[in-house]
């Protein structure tokens, strides 16, 4: 997922598992956002809930194997 730094502009991708542990603890939590670091300033970016579960891939609950 691309972030782009509301502070520097810099624009940064955060991993895919990153999301998904940030998405898992923010739903365990209840918080509404996950904050990502700029690795240019070190500021906090907030990601949004939503953005989130848009951005994290759906794992196929009924998938037969």
């Amino acid at each position: 997922m691309q972030i782009r730094c509301f502070r520097c502009n810099f624009s940064f991708a955060v991993k895919q598992e990153e999301l998904k542990f940030a998405l898992e603890e923010l739903e365990k939590s209840g918080g509404t956002h996950y904050d990502a670091k700029c690795p240019r300033c070190r500021r906090n970016t907030p990601i949004s809930l939503e953005q989130l579960q848009r951005a994290v891939p759906r794992e196929d609950e009924d998938s037969t194997e």
